[in-house]
């Protein structure tokens, strides 16, 4: 008889003589069976709480002893793993581990074995179920009646215009986006041109400013020329002309008005004034 989650000894100890076997109760679990001691103490101070009669300090004083004496006897009549209580430890013991580990092969087989059969016995009942589905909806009978579909002509018209315009307007894209590579080209060479204007019209602008002001000094300089003129001297050499500047006309409204002539007419009216008097 197993006691305290132990178990009882395998049958071939049992065919032992009685004058080998040992009177004291067979436990594999120190722990566990110190747990069901434990139980059986609260059960006595439970009966013991049921009598009235006793006084609380008599109570107390008869649990204890009841308790004392029914652990004593306990411990003093079993062994754990073939020891006696008191040199026995309170770890699992192997026997404990080599059940635990039966215990999980049995349960590694039994699952094993489920998984190679029941599949078969699943399938089976799976196969009628569908049998018996195809087999209703062979059986099924629309309740509404099925009217065939028809089409208006003029949407049959409107999606073939359609279709031709969606046709065309893809081709339409199609060709526009060859061209954009082009036209990206074309666009930053303009902007390219339209950022170089500025600098043109600048270069532009530099070039007829210092252009004019050097056609002007060309105009003074030959002006400057011109109003020069060689008139010869009497007393000097013949051959060295002089260099006299000539008086430059006045654009005066008074010069307009009064005229002045020119100096060989002046000579000419001087001379014609001299001769007369003879």
């Amino acid at each position: 008889m197993p006691v305290g989650g132990g178990m009882a000894a395998p049958q071939g100890e049992e065919a032992e003589t009685p004058a080998e076997r040992d009177p004291r109760v067979r436990c594999y679990n120190k722990r566990l069976l110190a747990e069901v001691l434990e139980m059986c103490s609260d059960f006595t101070s439970a009966v013991l709480q049921s009598q009235p009669q006793l006084c609380p300090e008599h109570r107390n004083r008869a649990l204890q002893e009841a308790r004392w004496n029914f652990e004593t006897i306990v411990q003093e009549n079993v062994t754990v793993d073939g020891l006696p209580w008191s040199e026995a430890s309170e770890s699992q013991s192997g026997l404990d581990i080599k059940i635990l580990e039966d215990q999980f092969d049995e349960v590694i087989v039994d699952t094993a074995t489920k998984r190679k059969y029941h599949p078969r016995k699943i399938a089976a009942h799976v196969s009628k179920t569908l049998k018996a589905e195809r087999e209703i909806l062979g059986h099924y009978q629309p309740v509404v009646s099925q009217e065939p579909i028809r089409c208006d002509p003029n949407q049959v018209s409107r999606m073939a215009n359609l279709t031709s315009e969606l046709s065309t307007m893809s081709r339409k894209l199609n060709e526009s986006l060859k061209s954009l590579p082009s036209l990206i080209e074309t666009t930053d060479g303009l902007s390219q041109v339209l950022s170089m204007h500025p600098v043109l019209q600048l270069s532009r602008t530099h070039k007829e400013v210092f252009s004019h002001n050097s056609s002007e000094e060309n105009e003074k300089t030959m002006d400057l020329v011109r109003g020069l003129e060689i008139t010869p001297t009497g007393t000097g050499a013949p051959d060295i002309p002089e260099l006299t500047r000539k008086r430059k006309r006045s654009h005066s409204p008074e010069s307009r008005l009064y005229p002045l002539r020119s100096r060989s007419k002046r000579i000419i009216s001087l001379n014609a004034a001299q001769k007369k008097p003879t």
